[in-house]
């Protein structure tokens, strides 16, 4: 009854969206040269009698633009396309508009006798996202993306690689709208193939539903017409260091294109950290200090492989592989110093050496089919990924006191495979002055992982099945969604619900446990448009972070002598409930504040034993339902004609309850950050920028420092702007620290994982006929990136 109950309101949702988009008429139209031929990337834009700025648009490899609910009304059309004389020309929009075609001269000019540089704003705000232009800048050449992301306004990096949006913990990364499985993609990819980076706070129900906040990584996979090139060459020297070798070569026909990349990558890190555990219970108090050292070398090599194939401007048939493998070889090596009511007691160490190979393999097949001059599209998506990895661990435990020796081994294995389809249909309603997109999502995700714990007790090693365990999940989802967008006069709204089906399959060692849930995500999003190009959005949403079986698993893995790790399979998805206000003047001048009501907040707890208080686990629980609130505001800035500034700001702050001994405590720590990003054209073609970062970030129970982070790279390009020749410097101030307090519990910790100091240089030398990026439609999306 539920699920017809559900079903119901969705129907009834898609029509009453589909019916709503009265006021305004499609546009569209056609761009050509002399001889008839269609033109791709031609700027097409709407201007109000009074010269204000009212859509716009680009072509498409038909030569076709479109723009969605325009308003009845004269208007200028401009169509823009270098080596092409620019064309204004008067229109009238009525009733039932007709299409336009439009024929643009060549210009007297040749393209190989001017050079055109064009500057974009660091960040823009575009309707429900801030745009972070990345491609043909100085950052675009340092290094991979998780670099790009690191100086990218509003998002942080924790020291584990977390990514995350300012006030927002929980984020879902994507790549060319496909989510990320591991951080190991990020580090893969080149960020000379980045094209921009999205930062979307509430975004509408055509997105997975996962995650709080998304960042969407864009890249660009054609290197330009014709038969193109590009080799990199990157080193970075710091405690992260590695070397990196990056081929690429694309084809770009009238009906064929091909793009094929490689990157190999060879690398490693070091780090160090210091843990002070102190409990004081009654007439009980234990204190240890823990030193940590470890090191690890890393090599891996991925790979990319697109083909694109055009039977007509109509329809798209396109296929991709990629794909990685990396071998990582770990040492650490701690000593712990323990008091008990103040005596020393024996010193204990602990050395690991592990060997991991994860690898994976994805491979896709997409059509996309136009219909009708009104802008009807199809887009059908099928995906495939399998991950798999395998680690090794040797353990040696040392009382440094008596010298006795235990020896453990661990043997863990784990594999998920997804498979994946989607559907997406644009509807044209030019009768309703309108649009219409509904679609779908299946997806199946099935993970199995063996882990195999052994000590050694004289020359015989044994199973301790205490922490020995095999995991077989699956976790089904079926999502559907439908969502209208339209205008009328100077407001523009949106509307769209998308309701996921869950099902969750959790066979353990010890139990068996199926979950099946039905949740509906509505989005609505109201913007309005002022004379003086002053935008003001308000958009609420509802979104989920489902835990992934690494949390579902009621297993016990081994951490130390004294600390296991224990999953929750009780644990309960994250719901978000988010409501948020922002405004940008031109793109000068952007800002905006929200508020999340936040259902079933998890945290990492620690359960103390109620004798050794000192033996603990980590157990991931549902806390208290919180709230959030963030404000941020930015600025771009020319302060001179060779300089060009931005500054960003954040601050955020929400309140953490737990329940720990059946006594509640709030923990209260805001988060704030504050960016400041410089580009400089210097003389003799150089160009410069240089990034100031001050923030604190906040996460759950523990009180966070405050940190200083400063980039500065210098580019140049030679050789005719074959060869681009580049070198920056990372510095960070402080390293990470963290501390837990309450009740009879304290522990701090000082990381020094982070890179704090990294000095990098490349080169990168582009070769072929025609240089002009290309824009390529990606893949299906899939959420893999819990597991």
């Amino acid at each position: 009854m539920d699920l017809m109950k559900h079903a119901s309101i969705l129907l009834l949702f898609m029509l009453v969206t589909s019916m709503a988009v009265r006021a305004q008429h499609a546009f569209v139209g056609k761009v050509t040269d002399g001889q008839g031929r269609p033109l791709e990337f031609a700027t097409a834009a709407l201007y109000d009698v009074d010269s204000t700025l009212g859509a716009g648009s680009v072509t498409d490899r038909s030569g076709a633009f479109r723009f969605d609910a325009v308003r009845a009304g004269k208007y200028v059309l401009e169509v823009r396309l270098m080596g092409f004389q620019t064309l204004r020309k008067q229109v009238d929009i009525g009733a039932d508009p007709k299409p336009v075609t439009i024929e643009l001269q060549e210009s007297a000019v040749g393209l190989g006798e001017v050079t055109v540089t064009g500057r974009k704003p660091y960040m823009t705000l575009k309707d429900d996202r801030f745009v972070y232009h990345v491609d043909n800048t100085v950052i675009s050449n340092v290094g991979n993306a998780t670099d790009v992301l690191r100086r990218t306004p509003y998002i942080i990096t924790d020291i584990d690689g977390t990514l995350s949006i300012a006030g927002r913990d929980k984020t879902l990364v994507l790549i060319d709208n496909k989510p990320i499985s591991n951080m190991n993609e990020l580090q893969l990819l080149n960020s000379s193939r980045i094209r921009q980076v999205e930062i979307i706070e509430n975004p509408s129900a055509k997105y997975e539903a996962e995650g709080h906040a998304v960042i969407n990584i864009i890249t660009r996979k054609g290197l330009g017409q014709g038969l193109n090139g590009a080799l990199t060459l990157k080193h970075a020297q710091g405690k992260r260091g590695n070397t990196q070798l990056v081929p690429e070569l694309a084809f770009d026909g009238r009906k064929f294109r091909i793009y094929v990349g490689a990157n190999a990558d060879i690398g490693g890190k070091r780090s160090t950290d210091e843990t002070l555990n102190h409990y004081k219970k009654e007439a009980y108090e234990y204190r240890s200090l823990v030193n940590d050292a470890s090191r690890n070398t890393r090599r891996a090599v991925g790979y990319t492989f697109a083909a694109y194939y055009d039977f007509d401007d109509k329809n798209e048939l396109n296929a991709y592989v990629d794909g990685y493998d990396e071998h990582t070889d770990s040492h650490s090596a701690s000593t712990r110093h323990v008091t008990k009511n103040g005596a020393e007691q024996p010193s204990f160490s602990l050395s690991e050496d592990a060997s991991e190979r994860p690898n994976q393999y994805a491979a896709g097949l997409n059509f996309h089919h136009r219909w009708g001059d009104a802008g009807g599209k199809l887009a059908l998506m099928s995906n495939y990924t399998r991950y798999a990895t395998r680690k090794h661990g040797d353990l040696e435990e040392t009382n440094r006191t008596t010298s006795n020796t235990h020896l453990m081994q661990s043997d863990f294995d784990n594999r998920y495979d997804l498979y994946s389809l989607k559907m997406d249909a644009h509807l044209p309603a030019a009768w309703l002055g309108g649009s219409v997109e509904l679609g779908g999502k299946y997806s199946d995700v099935s993970s199995l992982s063996h882990l195999l714990f052994k000590r050694r007790l004289g020359e015989v090693w044994r199973v301790d099945r205490r922490f020995t365990n095999d995991v077989d999940f699956r976790e089904q989802i079926l999502a559907a969604y439908a969502l209208a967008t339209g205008r009328a006069g100077r407001f523009d709204y949106s509307l769209s619900l998308r309701g996921e089906f869950t099902r969750t399959q959790n066979e353990l060692s010890n139990g068996r446990k199926d979950d099946r849930n039905l949740q509906l995500f509505p989005h609505i999003a109201l913007g309005y448009t002022a004379a003086s190009k002053l935008q003001y959005r308000l958009t609420f949403s509802r979104r989920i972070s489902r835990p992934g079986y690494a949390k579902l698993n009621n297993s016990m893995i081994y951490i130390d002598s004294l600390s296991t790790r224990h999953g929750n399979p009780q644990l309960k998805p994250t719901i978000f409930n988010t409501i948020s206000a922002n405004f940008s003047h031109g793109k000068r001048l952007f800002g905006g504040l929200s508020y999340s009501y936040i259902e079933f907040p998890t945290d990492l707890m620690y359960i103390n034993d109620p004798v050794q208080i000192e033996r603990y686990t980590l157990y991931a629980d549902n806390v208290k339902n919180t709230w959030s609130a963030s404000i941020h505001a930015g600025s771009n800035i020319n302060v001179r004609s060779w300089w060009h500034s931005q500054l960003s700001a954040s601050f955020s702050y929400s309140p953490v309850t737990v329940f720990d001994d059946e006594v509640e405590y709030t923990f209260k720590f805001p988060a704030y950050y504050l960016n400041c990003i410089n580009r400089f054209s210097l003389p003799r073609g150089w160009d410069a920028d240089f990034n100031a970062k001050f923030y604190r970030p906040a996460k759950g129970m523990r009180k966070r420092r405050d940190y200083i982070d400063l980039d500065l790279g210098l580019s140049k390009k030679m050789l005719q702007n074959h060869l681009t020749v580049q070198g920056a410097i990372h510095y960070a101030f402080f390293p990470d620290y963290q501390l837990l307090h309450y009740s009879y519990k304290y522990q701090s910790n000082v990381y020094d994982y982070n890179s704090r100091f990294l000095l990098q240089v490349s080169l990168r030398y582009d070769f072929g006929s025609k240089k002009a990026s290309r824009k390529v439609e990606s893949s299906s999306a899939d959420e893999v990136k819990r597991f």
